[in-house]
């Protein structure tokens, strides 16, 4: 595919990163579209309803990931911006990659799978356990996360700017 010229919508965040397989296979099926939300589940007659379980609107992937009002908090906490022209999973990706900008990317592509891997987890903990996570709490699990996944970063990779993100999370 690379000889070719035809690059592939998000390969370089899902397969140039530092983040374990499970999550990398998880962003491989949300970027093709097959992430097991309500509402693709109400469409196939698993789920009477498509509401979030957050709130009143339906949850697609773009609700999941980036719309729901769940996720203000920790977004604004993060310093992740909240646009308005957000119409797919690639410009998720580059929402939550802005304040990274300044990174690699290797390490940039693992802090926005980070955050979908914490969105996900937090969802279902909702889902599955009827535990809703504050925003102080998804931050926690962003940071326990992070000091895992900072000692999978390669030999070759400078792990200050990491640890610099994580140590200012910490502060907040």
């Amino acid at each position: 595919m690379h000889s070719s010229g035809v690059s592939l919508l998000l390969a370089a965040h899902n397969w140039q990163n530092f983040a374990p397989v499970k999550v990398r296979v998880f962003f491989w099926i949300a970027r093709h579209g097959n992430t097991r939300t309500r509402a693709m589940l109400h469409r196939h007659g698993c789920l009477p309803s498509p509401r979030c379980p957050f709130c009143v609107e339906e949850e697609d992937l773009l609700h999941l990931f980036y719309r729901c009002p769940r996720l203000m908090p920790v977004f604004a906490a993060l310093g992740v911006p909240v646009f308005t022209s957000v119409c797919n999973l690639q410009d998720v990706c580059a929402a939550l990659a802005t304040p990274f900008a300044a990174h690699s990317p290797l390490v940039r592509h693992t802090l926005v799978l980070l955050l979908l891997w914490i969105t996900w987890k937090s969802r279902n903990t909702m889902v599955f356990d009827a535990i809703r996570l504050s925003p102080r709490q998804t931050i926690s699990l962003v940071l326990s996360h992070g000091d895992l996944w900072l000692h999978r970063l390669p030999r070759r990779s400078s792990r200050l700017p990491l640890e610099t993100w994580l140590a200012a999370l910490r502060a907040l």
